[in-house]
């Protein structure tokens, strides 16, 4: 599903080259594992908060359209924050583990939304 998941989210135009991950978290609440998207994004400092606000939007949307499901959170991330192989392959488990732990850094890793309440809090 998580392969799904990202070709799905690829279709996003504007962010169509960077990388994306779709984890499952499990907090430990009632509601069971949650799922969660990441993408990174290109050129960070000439984006504007609305900019940023209509890529997340645009992820749920396709993600809604192409599956019928909305993630639990979205982020956005600055480039080289998604965990790779040195072949290129996405390290989910490293990513899941790094949100949860509070790793994700709101501003210097996530840059929306902001503040980000990670999986652990």
């Amino acid at each position: 599903m998580p392969g799904l998941l990202a070709l799905s989210a690829k279709d996003v135009a504007k962010l169509s080259e960077n990388v994306f991950a779709a984890v499952g978290i499990d907090r430990g609440g009632i509601e069971g594992e949650q799922l969660y998207v990441f993408a990174e994004v290109r050129d960070v400092a000439a984006k504007t908060v609305p900019e940023l606000r209509a890529m997340s939007v645009q992820i749920v949307r396709v993600l809604h359209e192409a599956l019928g499901i909305r993630p639990r959170g979205t982020a956005l991330l600055r480039p080289g924050r998604i965990p790779l192989t040195s072949n290129g392959k996405l390290q989910r488990g490293r990513l899941r583990d790094g949100f949860a732990g509070g790793r994700l850094v709101p501003g210097a890793d996530i840059v929306f939304p902001l503040p980000f309440r990670s999986a652990a809090g």
